[in-house]
This record gives structure tokens, C-alpha cells and sequence, in this order.
């Protein structure tokens, strides 16, 4: 709250009730942690949806998040903690995913030797931007259908000819089969195709 008339809201005495209890808060608009009571979550609680009812009480009073822990002897720093976010290694711009622009800033920074920084594209943190960057970001990719990442899915020449043969020798057969070339050879006379 900003003042003595707004430092206070409503909260209930279990799950599932109105909110009847005054909590009171701050007076000087700063924002604190205010530790509530205990809330017991029972065997038959379980799959069974609960509300937890919060009420505002007088009209500039803010919450800014409520958090439903095992440990309430929690201080406000590690209460704190809980809301850092955490990105995964290879986003490099910090957006929340990786992506095709994580993928340029590491080629715009490839081979950057001294001192590389997360936001330059190095991911494992050695100060270098190179290919074990690059794995990273390829494990981490959040974006399978953009247009950066199926620019570099270029199929290898060699594993081309195994397929192309292979699909030759199941057609030359399959021609063999209903031409009756190769029923001759075994004298068969009832083949379903």
C-alpha cells in the first residue's frame, strides 16, 4: 500500500472460502513479503480443484504474486529467487526460446576467442563462440519450422544413393511380381499382391 488507506486486503482462513481475514500490508508503496497462514492439502484433496479467494480491501492496495510453498520459513531473498528467470543457455537475446535469432547472433560472433559473452553466442560460458556453441544451440532449438534452421538440414549426397537404389530394386521386383517373371521361376500360382 501507498498510506494508511491502502495497506490492507482480504485473504481466507482455508481453500475453497471467502476471504474474511484482514491482512494488513506496507503504508510506504514499497513492496514486501507478507507470509500468510498454513493451508493443509489433505489426501482427499487430491484431483479435486481448490480456490485459494483473495479480496481487495481498500482500492489501492496491490499484490504483485502469491506463492504456494512446502517451506514457509522462506526469506524474502529466496522467495525472491523464485521469480528469476532462468533462460536456457543457447538463448542467446534472452527472448524465452531459441530460435533462428539466437542461430545469427552465434554465426555474427563465430570465432570470437577473448571474453565471449552469453549475448555474443557463447553458450557453454569458455569465452569462445565456436561449434560446441553451436551444438547447444541445435539441442536447445525451440522453432523446429523456421526458415534459418531448414537452411542447414542439407541432406548428405552419399546417403542419397542408398535410397535411390533402394527404391529401384523394390520397383524392378514388384514389376517382376506382376509380370509373373519370377512365379515362373518358383512355380507358384497364387500370389496376392
Amino acid at each position: 500500500g501507498f498510506n494508511g488507506g491502502s495497506d490492507s486486503m482480504y485473504v481466507p482462513d482455508n481453500f475453497n472460502l471467502d476471504p474474511g481475514n484482514l491482512e494488513t500490508l506496507s503504508q510506504d508503496g514499497i513492496y514486501r513479503w507478507e507470509v500468510g497462514g498454513l493451508f493443509t492439502i489433505s489426501p482427499t484433496h487430491v484431483g479435486v480443484p481448490l480456490e485459494f479467494r483473495i479480496g481487495k480491501r481498500e482500492e489501492h492496495a496491490y499484490f504483485d504474486a502469491l506463492v504456494l510453498n512446502l517451506d514457509q520459513s522462506l526469506v524474502a531473498a529466496e522467495l525472491d529467487s523464485l521469480f528469476d528467470l532462468q533462460y536456457a543457455a543457447a538463448d542467446f537475446n534472452q527472448d524465452g526460446s531459441v530460435d533462428g535469432a539466437d542461430l545469427i547472433i552465434w554465426q555474427t560472433h563465430y570465432g570470437l576467442s577473448a571474453s565471449a559473452s552469453p549475448g555474443q553466442g557463447d553458450a557453454n560460458g569458455d569465452g569462445k563462440v565456436d561449434g560446441r556453441d553451436f551444438l547447444i544451440w541445435q539441442r536447445e532449438f525451440t522453432t523446429g519450422s523456421s526458415l534459418v534452421a531448414q537452411s542447414f538440414q542439407v541432406p548428405e549426397p552419399a546417403s542419397l544413393w542408398p535410397f535411390i537404389l533402394g527404391n529401384c530394386l523394390i520397383f524392378a521386383f514388384r514389376n517382376r511380381l506382376k509380370n509373373g517373371s519370377y512365379l515362373s521361376k518358383r512355380g507358384s500360382s497364387h500370389v496376392h499382391v
